[in-house]
């Protein structure tokens, strides 16, 4: 006779994933991560959270979440280098190229109060609320308030990072606002610190580039698409940005970790064809649906979870900026195993990514929110 222990009562359910399409993962390139990272803190003396940025760069790198969103492409503890409080003001706008020429005259071995330039330091510019740095032209908050990018000293590439303070935003402000994008810009500049000249972990693989359009497809870029993302870990008393774990995608779990507690749910519209596009007269291909210009095609859009929700969710679509998409459901709500039909309208081409339009499906739950991406076009 069996041990009662071990009999399975055939009667009880069982949760069963609903079948969906497999996330992207970001690739590595042939460059590398830095897997010694350190982090100076750049300030200038009229700047109030300096003491608390400097607090969470001292703090960041041995917490739980540092670890859960960087050890598994190889980066290891961040480690706090040191600060510099520049005494004069900065240029209320200062260009990309000369912000980089300025840090690169503090690091040519004549102002000893930085810390020597290496590969494995970024240095951090926080500008001072309302001024800030241009980005490809675009004025300060206008585009992408946080990024890093690579000076060359000589012979070596060496990583930074910049934050404009365009807070409120996201709903953060003040040492909130800051700490985000500032976890934001470390994970990144540790896994694909040199971005222009030798790329690491900088973009899914080409067949998710409606990913990478969507999002800007580095592993923080790729969690980006909804406010829920920001969030205070128990460990760091700071608010900072989940990111994206290749292990939790190809697991079919919440890919923007640390997950939040509870069972991961989203919507994922079924790409079936091959589109080809081109930004910047450089061809392009992508998943996605093909359709007209003028015309509309019914998607598929795959409901599932990896445990039970006990309710169902709301989806919404929208089009990534500068596209031009108009959407109908035949329902707006749904849970795991449930397939919803989109109508989609492709009324006008982006005029950046030509033949290929991006668009937007987030889930919401309570609190909690997740997105997947598609793509129409030629």
């Amino acid at each position: 006779m069996a041990d009662a222990a071990s009999v399975v009562d055939a009667s009880m359910d069982v949760f069963v994933t609903a079948a969906h399409p497999n996330a992207p993962t970001v690739v590595k390139s042939s460059g590398s991560v830095l897997t010694t990272p350190k982090v100076v803190v750049v300030t200038f003396d009229s700047e109030p959270l300096a003491a608390q940025v400097e607090a969470f760069a001292q703090a960041v790198g041995a917490s739980a979440y540092w670890s859960a969103t960087t050890s598994e492409y190889g980066v290891g503890a961040a480690q706090y280098a040191g600060a510099v409080h520049v005494a004069s003001p900065p240029e209320t706008t200062i260009s990309q190229t000369a912000l980089e020429a300025w840090l690169a005259s503090q690091l040519d071995g004549t102002h000893p109060e930085w810390p020597t330039a290496d590969a494995s330091t970024i240095y951090t510019i926080v500008y001072p609320l309302f001024d800030g740095i241009e980005v490809d032209d675009v004025a300060p908050c206008e585009g992408s308030p946080a990024y890093h990018g690579q000076i060359t000293l000589g012979s070596i590439q060496v990583p930074y990072a910049a934050i404009n303070r365009c807070d409120p935003r996201f709903g953060l402000s003040g040492i909130d606002y800051v700490t985000a994008g500032l976890s934001h810009e470390w994970i990144e500049a540790s896994t694909d610190p040199f971005y222009f000249t030798s790329p690491a972990y900088q973009s899914p693989a080409a067949q998710y580039n409606d990913w990478m359009f969507a999002t800007g497809g580095e592993l923080a870029d790729m969690c980006t698409t909804t406010n829920s993302v920001y969030f205070q870990p128990p460990d760091l008393p700071y608010t900072v940005q989940r990111s994206w774990s290749n292990a939790a995608a190809l697991a079919g779990h919440d890919p923007c970790v640390p997950a939040p507690m509870g069972a991961y749910f989203t919507s994922a519209p079924v790409m079936t064809d091959t589109l080809h596009g081109s930004s910047g007269g450089q061809a392009f291909t992508s998943e996605g649906v093909h359709v007209g210009l003028g015309q509309s095609v019914s998607i598929p859009v795959e409901l599932f979870s990896d445990a039970e929700t006990n309710a169902t969710w709301s989806v919404v679509a929208q089009a990534v900026p500068a596209a031009s998409l108009s959407f109908m459901w035949d329902a707006t709500s749904g849970q795991n195993g449930d397939v919803l039909n989109l109508t989609v309208t492709r009324n006008a081409d982006d005029p950046t990514l030509v033949g290929v339009d991006a668009f937007i499906v987030t889930s919401t739950l309570g609190m909690r929110q997740s997105a997947w991406v598609g793509a129409v076009g030629d």
